[in-house]
């Protein structure tokens, strides 16, 4: 949560002499505050799937960060998930971490060892390129 300053007294607010601009003033304090508020629960990352915020067609977005652990081998695809659910994928992105020695964002693309993200066929997949261990994929979504 964002910290609020504290609210002042309409007494000391006398260097505004129209009332009516204290007011709008005072609703556009507390406006700003509460979306900074919303943008910070927003950031919220879980493996349990969260409500963020709504998409431009009006439906909710959703968003779940799925923890796949082992090694996954040069070459492979792995179903992350199923897709029955879900409606329009907004963001699809993850990281990897490997022992602590290295750590990617996923997308990643290197000659001979690219990683990727991609929805086919009713599942969303973890696609690799080269030996990793411990991905977290995380997916925002609207639901159908």
């Amino acid at each position: 949560m964002i910290k609020r300053p504290k609210q002042v007294e309409r007494s000391q607010k006398s260097y505004l002499s129209n009332e009516k601009y204290q007011d709008y003033a005072e609703s556009q304090f507390k406006t700003i505050y509460d979306y900074l508020d919303e943008l910070t629960l927003r950031q919220d990352y879980s493996l349990e799937e969260k409500e963020i915020g709504t998409w431009v067609d009006g439906k909710k977005i959703y968003r779940k960060t799925i923890f796949l652990s082992g090694t996954f081998s040069a070459e492979s695809s792995t179903v992350v998930m199923s897709d029955s659910d879900i409606d329009t994928i907004i963001n699809m992105y993850g990281i990897t971490v490997n022992d602590n020695i290295f750590q990617t964002t996923i997308p990643y693309s290197y000659p001979n060892q690219n990683m990727a993200i991609y929805r086919h066929n009713g599942n969303i997949y973890y696609y690799t390129k080269i030996n990793i261990s411990n991905v977290y994929i995380t997916l925002e979504y609207t639901k159908k």
